[in-house]
């Protein structure tokens, strides 16, 4: 199975809540948006070097959509979460 990693935002006025899992080359973050605004720019970063990464979301609008998702240096991730979403991050490494 996956093990659960450790993981934090450093914007912590998006109202995001995030949990992320490890496994076979992986890391997969979800990412609860509870508010009514899109979270723009979130950045994320982890220890390794990102390969590819996906990104799902899922609404009232989108139905596990893949949507953009931009690897800005070896190790971090920028997206923007859409509001009152559940989104989900593929991060191959």
């Amino acid at each position: 199975g996956a093990l659960r990693v450790r993981a934090t935002l450093e914007n912590t006025d998006l109202g995001l809540d995030i949990t992320a899992y490890q496994k076979n080359g992986e890391i997969i973050l979800v990412i609860l948006n509870r508010t009514d605004d899109n979270a723009n720019d979130v950045n994320i970063g982890v220890l390794q070097e990102i390969k590819s990464a996906q990104f799902y979301n899922t609404s009232q609008y989108n139905d596990r959509k893949l949507l953009d998702i931009s690897i800005t240096d070896k190790q971090k991730v920028e997206m923007d979460i859409p509001k009152r979403s559940i989104s989900t991050i593929v991060l191959n490494y």
